[in-house]
């Protein structure tokens, strides 16, 4: 049996069984034994049951067991003698697993029914009628889909049956052939999530071959690797189960068969998905009495007997769990000095640990004990996992906290009302603020106080009952100290320890990604938490070292100090007041000293360091660091720039604490405000960064009030008077004055310039951050942002942080009561002296009303008026804004268009701009700016519908259209704005077209002025082509191009398109016309065919050498045909060229029969364009630049137009062809090139000469390699096309277009075959140098050859052997003069010169040549070859002979 057989077979028993299967029963078997770990049964005795077959079919046998042992028997045959057959060996395991496994119905069916049904409820849906309510059929429909569900659902216990089927598919996962493998796999993941609990039958032969200590079978390994790694469904290695972890886990850690990279990269993917996935079990399992009151309801009452019973096997499984898990702990850790492992298995199980780590059950002493080892490991990953560890074990070892519950009454010792709250600052939550807070004196009050850690508590509301940590909790001591806590403390307390973790630390990152780790700084602030000043006293030393470094490393042991300190900062939180004294007296002196130190690679570490040591945490708690960084602004060391930038940097991580410190943020403000002016910039921008995180708390919700924090309305009025000021400095004193040969620096500018700069900054920034950005005051200091731009308008830096700034304004939601004020400022602005201001307020207003376009449309009218305002506006970046603006406007629907303003702007556009002065006609300035202001209008209604057009955009580009003799200003707005309605219609032009009339589209004044046009550029083209004979350079075709494409874009707009042909669409009545002119189809038909288009499809088979098709002499169009028109033959017989080149007589004569004649079935399923160079674009073109067929291309295209131009001055002189000359176009005769240049061939006429002709039907034989097979019979007059091999029905029929390179093919044909072209050769091109004094000596000598002094040579000759003319002219190139001069004087003959110099085996010539095509092949560079189209395939085969010829010239003689 053949393959296809086989796999025809096994599909109609595949369906069968699908069809069948929902009838037959399943498999009565046995259950397997100590399968699923539960204390009830698992199984149901109700089962889904359907009417299929509620009559009970009875079969001989059960039909799912008997398809298992047959399709089981084949699988075993396919595997062992036809591994090759992949499709019969997939289809044979669907059907294999099927039996196992489907009982009626696939789940993505009914994930299907499911996504049906909910699309049926939302249409369905009557929100009148509530919640579940429904139409009948929509309760049907969910009924029948729950049916459904239960029947996938209805998991089942595993058979004996079952278990042989997963174990046979899992043989085959883990067989040698790929292909077996991972189907195998697919159909074994369904089966075991189907059955639960089924993946412990194939576990232990996974274990078995992962530890087997012998060679083992890689194809084996990786398929366990597989199974384990699993699908989005299963996955085994995270099950929950403390058995199946204990064996797995460890076996995976050690394997030595997983050494190739493909089962590393499969263990790294397991161990990836694992750490993804894995959810640590439960290994004491409790049951409250709230479960078991909730499970009495459900089920029964259980007996006392029952409940001791359940309660033993319970205490029975948790202390398995807990000898499964302490037996993992303990394996995993032998791991490491029982057995060598690589550092990927350490790596592995290190990481296996630390996922294990959790707090139910004390954790193995050596597991610690490990962990703390491996923090001066040599491998910086174990290190890595161990500083987590280590954390982990921190945060399990703390001791316990004691919570306090108190009501918000008790705390404050007065009557509070919490239901009254309103959010933001009152006096119930003054007491969470540093504000009202007076540091504890004695432990006492410490331990009474009410620390409030996250910040939300007390801003909106109050809880009921406020439960707290009491600053009290137990402390480690070196009596009360547990065994597992030791083994930290220990260590910990060595100093020289100590050195050595923080020396691998400093070396832990690589120079360019040395950042704060998050990670390192949880496991110091655990471990400073649990041990307290003990550590403290051990480290600080070490901090000392560190802060002093000064070499290389000094940027990451400041990143470890700074995470050592954060570390404490955060782990002293419940330390006793004394410890916390202690801590800072110790504290200070160090980050004063790093403060006065601080450079550009370490502040990024400390302020980290202090985020993160201070965060989440009440701002009382942290008083004193709260202190600590305001007191560097009381510091700053004189002259150094980059320390008082770093200090302000580290002052900004107060924003940790928020709301909870309105005094220090007030004084912050209050301090910074006196440095907005400051000479630096970078302390600039750092005050602007701060104050907007001071003035961001300034918020009033709903109800709410905000009455400590910097008030935003009058500090910016505050700064809005010096800004003022500011500006109005810079206006009368310029920054810099020239004296002399220096430049002087007016120091009251520059200071205004900082300041000015420092206010737009601090402006964007409040938006950033602000959650209510918008106060009045924003509004009121908005006219002075516009001023800037006036100021500022060679400060392009300046000037662009001066148009985000208020673009963060514009984008801004607005309240009704904010958007009155607004307004009036634009109003303001718009009538300012200073253009730039007016300008920037038009940008302004359009982006405002997209972003608040609802709320501000009851202001609709006003902001129209102040557009129409601008838009007439005396200067022209003004008016051109605002005609953007009103543009917009009518986009968006904010006004519309209405005759009112398109008569207004009609009127203003025919302004006249001369005016009389003393009796002179000059231009007025004024009425210049009403004109253009029409214009502008007229612009914006034409650019307000960039994909349609509605009913006034027609005319208004009429308008537009009048005022081609306007001053430049005028004509360069109208080019602009007709330049992107162009743009935007484009591609929908035949669809837009429709909504102008005749008139509008082509009036005929313009008209005139194309024809004009378009003659002028023919002429400028026919002259450019005449001048060049043959095109040998891209400089010399370029602006040919360039007079064509004008000439091209004339016409497009000139000329109306031909009609789009659609070649299927006409293929019936072209066949009817072949049927009537007597020719037969019966072999075959028109099809397409993909990557040739339409072709010829053998309805039967065809022998070799069978003539399938004649067409007759009279259904072909022939220069004989051309001859015998009475309209067209007096032109051929008139012009020699005609005459003289029958294929432009032909294209010519074709585009004549085009509009209607007796084959216009014929040329209508002609192509409409074509893939030859005619139709190439600049860019394509330019590709062709490398290739050695450019010339011949760019000379066709040349030649083309050249007969263009020809033809078209012709024409005009022809009355009986005035419909061809009035249609004729560049476009339509390249067609015609075209037409006749990929179909053309020559059949001999009643005289025996040879003439072109086009053959209907013959030409849709597309092009294979092979012999002729078209001949033409002279009795019978007509063309007979013969197979050129055996074609089987259905195929396609091909034939041979002739022996022709792959250039010659584009050119002409307008492909480049996909099959080896053994007829494809390279043409070489070979120049004499003139600066050569041996010039004309050589070109001699070459002419007696036969050779010209420059010409193309064909690379290769018969048998692949190189061309002797290269090797002649090469050396001849090379010669000295003297040798040129003997040669000539013994009048040599061509074999015997080339003899004497034994040419194919001269090395200076072979180097020259190799040197040669070595630069062609470079400047081929194949590397760039994208784009998989014709000219890649034309440059690759022309790389792909290059490079064979320079292997041959590296052979051996």
């Amino acid at each position: 049996m053949s393959n296809e057989e086989r796999l025809r077979s096994l599909t109609l028993i595949r369906f069968i069984a699908i069809g069948c299967f929902r009838m037959v029963p399943r498999i009565d078997s046995k259950e397997v034994a100590d399968l699923i770990p539960s204390v009830v049964p698992f199984d149901t005795t109700h089962r889904s049951t359907y009417a299929l077959y509620a009559k009970q079919p009875q079969f001989r046998e059960n039909l799912r067991m008997r398809l298992l042992l047959d399709v089981g028997k084949l699988l075993d045959v396919l595997v062992e003698n036809h591994s090759d057959d992949a499709s019969s060996i997939k289809i044979a395991l669907k059907i294999y697993s099927l039996a196992s496994i489907y009982f009626g119905v696939f789940e993505q069916y009914v994930e299907k029914l499911c996504k049906d049904l909910e699309s049926i409820k939302y249409l369905y849906k009557n929100k009148l009628s509530g919640k579940r309510t429904h139409p009948r059929f929509v309760i049907i429909r969910r009924i029948a889909v729950q049916l459904e569900l239960f029947s996938i659902s209805n998991y089942q216990s595993l058979s004996e049956i079952d278990k042989q089927v997963i174990l046979k598919l899992f043989e085959l996962s883990i067989h040698r052939y790929g292909e077996v493998r991972r189907n195998a796999q697919v159909y074994l993941f369904h089966i075991l999530r189907r059955y639960l609990f089924s993946y412990q039958v194939v576990i232990d032969r996974i274990l078995e071959l992962l530890d087997n200590p012998g060679e083992a079978d890689h194809d084996q390994i990786k398929g366990c690797l597989y199974i384990l790694l699993g699908n989005e469904s299963i996955f085994i290695p995270t099950k929950h189960s403390w058995t199946l972890l204990e064996k797995l886990w460890p076996t995976l850690a050690r394997t030595m068969h997983a050494t190739k990279i493909s089962t590393q990269k499969l263990l790294d993917r397991i161990m990836e998905k694992i750490g993804k996935q894995f959810d640590t079990p439960a290994i004491v399992e409790d049951t409250n009495d709230l479960s078991i009151k909730a499970a009495i309801e459900l089920w029964r009452p259980l007996e006392a007997h029952e409940l001791i019973s359940r309660e033993q096997m319970r205490e029975e499984r948790n202390q398995a769990n807990i000898q499964s898990y302490n037996n993992l702990m303990e394996t995993l850790n032998s791991l490491f000095y029982n057995k060598l492992l690589t550092w990927r298995q350490q790596e592995m199980t290190m990481a296996f640990i630390w996922l294990l780590l959790q707090k139910r059950v004390p954790m193995p002493s050596s597991c610690i004990r490990t962990f703390v080892d491996f923090l001066v490991h040599d491998n910086v990953e174990l290190r890595k996992i161990s500083e987590k560890g280590i954390a982990a074990f921190c945060r399990i070892q703390k001791p316990a906290r004691i919570y306090v519950e108190k009501t918000l009454e008790e705390i404050l010792q007065r009557p509070v009302n919490v239901d009254e709250c309103r959010p933001g600052d009152r006096d119930d939550n003054l007491w969470v603020t540093i504000d009202d807070y007076k540091p504890a004196k004695t432990q006492k009050e410490w331990e009474e106080t009410c620390f409030l850690d996250k910040s939300y508590h007390g801003y909106y509301k109050w809880p009921k009952i406020i439960k707290y940590t009491m600053n009290k909790r137990e402390r480690y001591t070196k009596g009360n100290m547990p065994e597992d806590v030791a083994i930290l403390y220990d260590r910990f307390m060595d100093k020289s320890f100590i050195n050595k973790i923080t020396q691998f630390m400093v070396l832990d990152e690589e120079e360019e990604e040395i950042n704060f780790d998050i990670h390192r700084f949880r496991m110091f602030k655990g471990l400073f938490r649990n041990f307290g000043l003990d550590l403290v006293d051990s480290f600080m030393d070490e901090l000392y070292i560190l802060i002093r470094e000064k070499t290389k490393k000094q940027e990451g042991s400041h990143r470890v100090a700074a995470e050592i300190v954060a570390g404490m900062i955060r782990g002293s939180k419940h330390w006793t007041l004394d410890m916390i004294d202690e801590l800072w007296k110790k504290l200070t002196p160090l980050l004063n000293e790093v403060c006065a130190n601080l450079c550009a690679e370490t502040v990024g570490h400390w302020g980290s360091g202090f985020k993160y040591g201070m965060e989440d945490e009440d701002p009382r708690r942290m008083h004193r660091a709260i202190d600590f960084l305001r007191s560097l602004l009381n510091n700053q060391t004189v002259g150094n720039t980059f320390l008082e930038t770093s200090h302000w940097n580290l002052v900004q991580k107060l924003s940790n604490f928020e709301w909870r410190i309105p005094s220090v943020w007030s004084a912050l403000s209050q301090h910074a405000k006196d440095f907005i002016d400051h000479p630096y910039k970078a302390i600039r921008e750092r005050i602007a960064s701060v104050l907007a995180t001071a003035l961001s708390f300034d918020v009033k919700l709903s109800n709410g009030q905000s009455t400590r924090h910097p008030d935003v309305d009058q500090f910016i009025d505050n700064i809005r008077e010096r800004l003022d000021q500011a500006i109005k400095i810079y206006e009368k004193q310029p920054l810099a004055t020239i004296s002399g040969q220096g430049v002087e620096i007016d120091s009251e500018s520059r200071k205004a310039v900082n300041y000015i700069e420092t206010v737009i900054q601090l402006h964007t920034l409040i938006f950033s951050g602000h959650i209510q950005p918008v106060k009045h005051a924003i509004i009121r200091i908005f006219p002075h942002l516009c001023e800037i731009d006036s100021i500022v308008a060679n400060d392009d830096v300046i000037r662009t942080s001066s148009i985000v700034s208020r673009m963060c304004l514009a984008v801004t939601y607005f309240t009704t009561s904010l958007i009155e004020t607004l307004i009036e400022q634009l109003e303001q602005v718009c009538s300012s002296p200073k253009w730039h201001a007016r300008r920037a307020a038009m940008e302004f207003t359009q982006n405002m009303i997209f972003c608040n376009l609802f709320n501000v449309r009851p202001y609709a009218q006003r902001l129209r008026q102040l557009v129409f305002k601008c838009l007439f506006d005396e200067q022209f970046e003004v008016r051109s804004v605002a005609s953007v603006t009103l543009s917009g406007f009518y986009q968006c629907g904010f006004i519309q268009i209405n005759n009112e303003d398109l008569k207004y702007f009609r009127s203003m556009s025919k302004t006249s701009y001369f005016t009389k002065v003393d009796g002179k006609k000059v231009t007025s300035p004024e009425n210049v700016v009403k004109r253009h202001g029409g214009v502008l209008g007229l612009c914006a209604i034409v650019l307000s519908s960039p994909y349609e057009i509605p009913n006034h955009v027609p005319e208004a580009l009429m308008l537009l259209c009048e005022h081609s003799h306007d001053p430049d200003l005028i004509q360069k707005s109208i080019k602009k704005a007709l330049s992107e309605f162009r743009r935007t219609h484009h591609d929908s032009w035949h669809e837009h077209r429709e909504k102008f009339t005749e008139d509008q589209l082509m009036d005929k004044k313009k008209k005139r002025q194309l024809l004009q046009n378009h003659e002028d550029s023919i002429a400028q083209l026919y002259q450019e082509c005449k001048s060049v004979n043959e095109i040998i350079k891209w400089s010399q075709f370029e602006p040919i191009y360039e007079k064509l494409q004008k000439v091209i874009d004339i016409e497009k707009e000139l000329l109306k398109a031909n009609p789009v042909c659609n070649r299927e669409e006409n293929l019936n009545v072209f066949i009817d016309w072949l049927h009537s002119n007597g020719i037969d189809t019966s072999s075959f038909e028109i099809s397409s065919f993909e990557n040739y288009g339409l072709g010829l499809k053998a309805t039967r088979t065809l022998p070799s050498e069978e003539c399938f098709l004649t067409v007759p002499l009279s259904m072909i169009i022939t220069t004989d045909t051309i001859m015998n028109s009475s309209s067209f033959s007096p032109l051929i017989d008139k012009d020699p060229l005609l005459r003289s080149m029958p294929n432009v007589a032909l294209a010519l004569f074709l585009l004549h029969e085009r509009p209607q004649s007796k084959w216009q079935p014929y040329i209508n399923i002609l192509p409409t364009d074509f893939n030859t160079p005619l139709y190439f674009n600049y860019d394509q073109l330019n590709r062709l630049k490398s290739s050695a067929a450019l010339c011949d291309i760019l000379t066709h295209i040349q030649r083309i137009a050249r007969q263009y131009c020809y033809l078209h001055n012709l024409l005009k002189g022809q009355p009986t062809l005035s419909k061809l000359a009035e249609n004729f176009s560049y476009d339509a005769y390249r067609w015609a090139v075209s037409v006749v240049s990929t179909r053309q061939n020559n059949i001999l006429n009643d005289q025996g000469v040879p003439q072109l002709s086009l053959i209907p039907v013959m030409d849709f034989l597309n092009h294979e390699f092979g012999q002729e097979c078209i001949h033409y019979d002279l009795k019978l007059r007509q063309i007979e096309c013969q197979t050129m091999k055996n074609i089987e029905k259905n195929e396609q029929i091909f034939m041979f277009y002739g022996k022709r390179t792959n250039a010659e093919y584009l050119l002409h044909n307008g492909f480049v075959p996909h099959q080896p072209n053994p007829y494809d050769t390279y043409l070489l091109k070979l120049a004499l140098s003139k600066t050569d004094k041996g010039c004309e000596e050589k070109r001699q000598l070459l002419q007696r050859y036969g050779l010209e002094a420059s010409d193309k040579y064909l690379l290769f000759v018969d048998d692949e052997l190189f061309n002797p003319a290269i090797f002649i002219f090469i050396k001849v190139f090379l010669m000295s003069l003297d040798d040129v001069t003997n040669v000539l004087s013994k009048n040599t003959a061509m074999d015997e010169f080339f003899n004497i110099y034994a040419l194919d085996k001269d090395n200076d010539v072979r180097t020259f040549l190799k040197t040669r095509i070595q630069l062609f092949i470079r400047s081929l560079n194949i590397a760039s070859f994208k784009n998989n189209d014709l000219i890649d395939h034309l440059l690759m085969s022309e790389h792909e002979i290059l490079t064979s010829a320079l292997k041959k010239l590296e052979l051996p003689y």
